[in-house]
């Protein structure tokens, strides 16, 4: 709220070059909280505006938040452009943060489609320091996704050293969402039963934060600890929670992990019917075809979204095929319609 107030205002006294930095804030809130598609589109809006004032390390800062909400949200292609061309500006401009935040951005990618080890070796990179290499706040922020990654690709050694080094940060700051996370590290580098209580310490943590997501995330993880254990009511009871929340959130990604560990159980999932056009398209698909529904041609929205013509024809196409339609006329109609009930 206070985001969107502070841009307001921005707006109304003419101060345009604050406007990017207001709405950054925001979209970390809306990701922080779950909800990564309302994040995408204020930080969409916001790289528009920070082209059009001028601000091009700000406009690559948002570029690398938008690869990683898109990591998110299962726009892979998306994701890889996105974080290609914030690296590129970032190393030659010496920019240390959107060069970490963008290489955050494509190990949670690995690591939400399985590629564990692929994930660990990136993330491994973000403990360096320096220009355009790491960064202190994003080490901080991807150690927990670090330390997933390697306990999954049975490389724990480093993992230890660098959690030890998040607990007594998480400590020293004591904020509840990061000592959750501080102990979910501690159930993933646990052996057996031993990380149930931890995971069980991290969820009561999770209650008393604010990142919806991450507590979703150690659902999951908990739940599948739990299924290895053949404790099957309660691993089912998690896994179900966390793919409600993962289906909510827009992540198809994490909620493929959370079905694939409830068929595991012997438990069939199927997709959740999505009642909506809307809620069928992944966020990029939807901001691109709202801006299709308006009129906007294919390098109209490729400019305002700072992407390639090319990837633009390519999320049209996917709208299409997804909505089951062949032309912009049906889309303008299909999306009315899903607006208006």
């Amino acid at each position: 709220t206070a985001t969107v107030r502070a841009a307001a205002s921005a707006r109304a006294h003419g101060a345009t070059v604050i406007v990017p930095q207001a709405m950054e804030f925001r979209a970390y809130a809306e990701f922080w909280t779950g909800h990564p598609r309302a994040a995408e589109t204020a930080t969409a809006d916001a790289l528009w505006q920070a082209h059009a004032t001028g601000q091009d390390n700000g406009a690559c800062h948002l570029q690398a938040a938008l690869a990683m909400f898109a990591a998110l949200t299962g726009d892979e292609d998306v994701c890889r452009e996105r974080a290609a061309a914030a690296r590129s500006f970032a190393l030659g401009r010496g920019l240390g943060l959107p060069a970490a935040l963008a290489q955050w951005a494509l190990a949670y990618l690995d690591l939400s489609t399985g590629r564990f080890a692929a994930a660990a070796a990136r993330l491994r990179a973000l403990a360096g320091f320096g220009p355009g290499h790491g960064h202190r706040a994003i080490r901080h922020l991807a150690t927990p996704h670090y330390v997933e990654a390697a306990a999954r690709s049975g490389d724990t050694r480093i993992a230890r050293a660098a959690h030890a080094d998040y607990d007594r940060w998480a400590r020293a700051v004591r904020s509840p969402d990061d000592l959750a996370l501080s102990a979910r590290c501690r159930a993933l580098l646990a052996p057996g039963a031993e990380a149930v209580d931890h995971y069980r310490t991290a969820l009561d943590l999770h209650a008393h934060g604010t990142r919806d997501f991450e507590r979703a995330r150690t659902e999951l993880l908990f739940g599948g600890a739990l299924r290895r254990l053949r404790r099957r009511t309660e691993a089912r009871d998690r896994l179900h929670t966390s793919l409600e929340a993962f289906e909510s959130f827009g992540a198809p990604h994490c909620a493929a992990q959370a079905r694939a560990e409830l068929r595991a159980l012997g438990t069939p999932v199927g997709a959740t019917a999505l009642p909506t056009p809307a809620a069928r398209l992944t966020a990029q698909q939807l901001m691109v075809a709202r801006m299709a529904a308006d009129g906007a041609t294919n390098r109209e929205i490729a400019v305002r979204l700072a992407l390639s013509p090319r990837t633009i024809d390519h999320h049209l196409r996917g709208v299409f095929s997804r909505l089951g339609i062949r032309s912009r006329i049906e889309l303008v109609r299909l999306l009315a319609e899903g607006e208006a009930s």
